[in-house]
């Protein structure tokens, strides 16, 4: 069967269905017709029809899933009518409307499939953006479940029945933590449904003693999540018999908490033994291919030289350098100088020409050119960390390095200004300058 029929068959069978709940019903007296060419109500029907059918963005809906579907057939709307800008749009026409339509759904669903909302689950989640989202005030950096922590992101909370049947959900800024969220959730969806004697059930990242406080306050119930140090309280019976087992490869066992009112059931699962195991060993393994990788490394330095000669700092540094040279601080003029700001102060910049090595920032030896100081301290090393070039009598013109600079390609622009290219191998330290 082609994609075409596919979809067709999937749009006569959800569509009656629709009607059957009242969703067609409901759009209309919601969103009334107004001037628009195509109403907006049955453009929400479009965007929920084409999510059915083939989950997949308000763009690929516009320009590929809607021209080789049977929708416009169905619903009437030409082809060309539907683009992206207009569902987007009727998103925005439906938004208002979200509370009302999460209660209508609900109440609607429950009595066709008689659902009961004794367990209530809630979890938060988070989508990302690309780009830098100025206009959205919610979109903020936060930890990515996408791991995606370049990206600004949305947190969107969920609250479902015990059938996966959503009661309602709500978005909030990218940057917020789940356990903030837990309260403001329960106060909603108490507030919309009336409070019941519903049980939440929540995961260890809403727990909190503060939130454990609120849910016993008005005698609701609950089952959460509990950090693993806790299991260090159950350590006798974690190791003693009484198991129940629930079904094959998961074992319970429930034991009274420090309150009264609490109490704690011990879980005991085959499966998530094996599956942590499987996540130590490919740690441990990662680790060892690690520890392998660096022991090689040392080798290698260690056959071609001194340590000493190849300082890490160097080395990353050469990196940057045009031909991979390095650089080198040597002894020099002993006159000392104040932090010129807080930055240096806080970093722990070294006096010029202190016994210290340190290396200069292209800023800094701009101000030490503009006083006329000597860089003749500063000069560069050969890429094997073992030849020094001997300085010049006098650095070149300040506007003749800017140029020569400009010309090298993919100069790094925190190459010292002064450093002149190596040509022999003589050491440039001064007379009865020691290197330390």
């Amino acid at each position: 069967m082609c994609a075409h029929h596919l979809t067709c068959n999937r749009v006569l069978t959800y569509l009656p269905q629709f009607r059957r709940i009242g969703l067609d019903e409901f759009l209309r007296q919601a969103i009334p017709e107004g001037r628009e060419d195509v109403p907006w109500a049955r453009m929400a029907l479009t965007l929920v029809l084409g999510r059915l059918c083939d989950p997949s963005s308000e763009l690929r809906l516009a320009e590929s899933v809607y021209r080789r579907s049977a929708l416009d057939d169905v619903l009437g709307i030409p082809v060309e009518k539907v683009n992206d800008d207009r569902l987007y749009r009727a998103l925005d026409a439906l938004l208002p409307h979200k509370e009302k339509l999460e209660v209508f759904l609900k109440e609607r669903l429950g009595t066709l499939f008689h659902l009961k909302y004794d367990l209530i689950l809630y979890d938060v989640t988070s989508t990302y953006f690309e780009g830098e989202q100025a206009a959205n005030a919610l979109a903020q950096r936060g930890y990515s479940r996408d791991h995606r922590p370049d990206c600004k992101q949305v947190c969107v909370a969920l609250v479902v029945s015990k059938e996966g049947i959503p009661l309602g959900h709500e978005v909030f800024a990218g940057n917020r933590t789940d356990v903030t969220t837990l309260e403001e959730i329960v106060e909603t969806m108490e507030g919309r449904y009336g409070a019941s004697d519903c049980i939440w059930v929540v995961d260890r990242g809403m727990v909190s003693e503060e939130n454990m406080r609120y849910l016993r306050e008005d005698g609701r119930r609950y089952i959460v999540g509990t950090p693993r140090t806790m299991l260090k309280r159950f350590e006798r019976e974690l190791l003693s018999a009484g198991w129940e087992a629930i079904r094959e490869g998961l074992e319970v066992k429930r034991c009274p908490g420090p309150e009264a009112e609490e109490a704690f059931i011990l879980c005991r699962s085959v499966d998530r033994r094996e599956k942590e195991k499987a996540m130590h060993e490919r740690f441990e393994k990662r680790i060892e291919q690690g520890l392998e990788k660096i022991a090689r490394a040392r080798l290698r330095r260690a056959a071609a030289g001194p340590a000493e000669d190849r300082p890490a700092d160097r080395r990353a540094l050469g990196r940057q350098l045009p031909g991979g040279g390095a650089l080198r601080c040597a002894r020099g003029d002993r006159r000392r100088r104040p932090p010129q700001n807080r930055m240096e102060e806080s970093r722990g910049v070294a006096p010029v020409g202190g016994a210290q090595r340190r290396l200069l920032s292209l800023a800094q030896q701009r101000q030490r050119l503009e006083r006329g100081e000597s860089l003749d301290g500063v000069h560069p090393a050969h890429r094997s960390g073992s030849r020094l070039s001997r300085p010049q009598e006098r650095p070149p013109a300040s506007s003749d390095l800017a140029s020569e600079r400009g010309a090298r390609q993919g100069a790094h622009p925190r190459v010292l200004s002064g450093v002149r290219p190596v040509e022999n191998s003589e050491p440039a330290l001064p007379a009865g300058g020691d290197r330390r």
